[in-house]
């Protein structure tokens, strides 16, 4: 199951965002936006050679979680995550 972005699903601790991107070398980049109850989420995708650099914004009071290309994930942090992660070409 691939997303460009999020789904939410709300609980007693706020809601959890999962953000799950389909990284492709042809594409070579995305952006969204998405005006959530919680505030705006801002998620950026960028191949760079071997690797793949992620900007994603989480708004107060929300959990979010960032599915990497090898299933792995990655906990983000309210406010901005800025990381990269390696990349083999995938799509």
């Amino acid at each position: 199951r691939s997303t460009l972005f999020p789904y939410t699903r709300s609980s007693d601790l706020g809601q959890k965002i999962i953000i799950r991107p389909q990284v492709s070398a042809l594409l070579g980049h995305a952006d969204a936006v998405y005006d959530a109850s919680a505030g705006r989420i801002e998620s950026r995708w960028e191949v760079k050679g071997s690797k793949v650099e992620y900007r994603v914004t989480i708004p107060a009071n929300t959990r979010a979680v960032l599915i990497l290309p090898d299933d792995s994930k990655r906990e983000l942090q309210v406010g901005k995550n800025e990381f990269s992660y390696p990349f083999d070409g995938g799509i």
